[in-house]
């Protein structure tokens, strides 16, 4: 039996529209250099943020 044998949840189906939405509206972001340099921004503290708790984790462990 394949994967696509089975239908979608409507749970599922939920999930994926959503993820596409969130993606469209990333894109659409995405086009604008004031998005874009937003997101860049927001991605950069993200990884500083994730850098020092595994740090913090490894001092501690």
């Amino acid at each position: 039996m394949s994967k696509h044998d089975n239908p979608l949840s409507k749970k599922e189906k939920e999930d994926i529209e959503r993820g596409n939405a969130e993606a469209e509206e990333l894109l659409r972001e995405l086009e604008s250099f004031s998005g874009a340099q937003r997101l860049g921004d927001e991605a950069y503290e993200t990884a500083m943020r994730e850098s020092e708790n595994r740090r913090r984790l490894k001092d501690t462990s």
